[in-house]
Formats: structure tokens, sequence, C-alpha cells
């Protein structure tokens, strides 16, 4: 399993518990998904050093506030950058690989934030972004040109203590 992080302290740590908990060659790559050549790059090289590529899972995240009127556009391009052009980098680097290989799968992380507003937080930039990483996930397949590439999406919700 290749885990990658970007600023994480605790990446090595986290490598050390998969490897230990379930018996599986694990490593940690550092990387910056919003950088499209460094996602290809780490891409080709966790399929070197695993000898293939199974899964790639997109679940990068960044902490920044966007998208109020007091907010920075700085973070408004980070936060894009890295919630729905790193999903697509993703996607694009592996789609190479797992073209070649004749299958892989991809797994976007979404959110409900890309179908309802959270009120009061002020985060309209994630909420187009996960809107975006589902419409990604959605028009993706019609593009694949390989029918043994599965994508799939989970919509995740904080959701607790909801009478359902």
């Amino acid at each position: 399993m290749a885990v990658w992080y970007h600023t994480s302290p605790i990446g090595d740590k986290i490598a050390v518990k998969i490897i230990k908990g379930f018996g599986v060659k694990a490593k940690i790559y550092k990387v910056e998904v919003e950088n499209h050549e460094a996602v290809v790059v780490l891409v080709d090289w966790v399929a070197a050093d695993f000898g293939r590529l199974d899964v790639i899972i997109a679940n990068a995240g960044t902490p920044l506030k966007a998208g109020g009127l007091e907010d920075k556009l700085k973070n408004w391009n980070r936060v894009r950058a890295v919630y729905f052009d790193g999903a697509y980098y993703c996607a694009y680097a592996a789609g190479f690989v797992f073209n070649k290989q004749g299958y892989g799968n991809y797994i976007f992380i979404a959110s409900i934030s890309g179908n309802a507003v959270n009120v009061p937080h002020e985060q309209s930039c994630y909420n187009a972004c996960k809107a975006g990483v589902v419409s990604q996930d959605l028009s993706l397949p019609q593009i694949a040109p390989s029918r043994l590439i599965c994508l799939n999406i989970l919509l995740l919700s904080g959701l607790s203590g909801w009478e359902m």
C-alpha cells in the first residue's frame, strides 16, 4: 500500500501501523497533489515500486477556509487545487498506468457538501470542488478507454446523531 502525504508529521508511523496491522507491504511518499508533474512522477514511481497499481484513492484535503468575503483569494486557489485539481491529476496519471495494465480502480472521495450547503460554514470553494469531483466521477467512464477500469465515488457525511 502506498500512502501519500504532504505535511503529516506522523506519515511514517501510519505506514508502520499498516504493515504490522495488515501484514502488507507499505511505503510512504511525500507529494503535492496540486502539482500535476509531481503526481505523474509519483504514480509511475509507485507502480514501479509495487510492480502494479491496483487502486488510486483521491482523498487529499486542506483545512483552509475559502469562499467567504473575508477569505483570501490564495486560499480559494489552494483549496481548489488540492480538492479538485488534485483529484483529476491522480485520475489522469493513474489512467495511463491502468490502460497499460488493462485494469485499475479509481476511488474519488467526495462529500455531501457537493450537494448541500453547510450552514453556517463559509466553505463555498470546498462545496464547489466536491460537486466537481462528483461530476468528474460521473464523466470519466464516458472517456475511459478500457472497460476493466472501474470508477467509484464515496459521498461522505459528517452527520451524527440524526434520526434516519
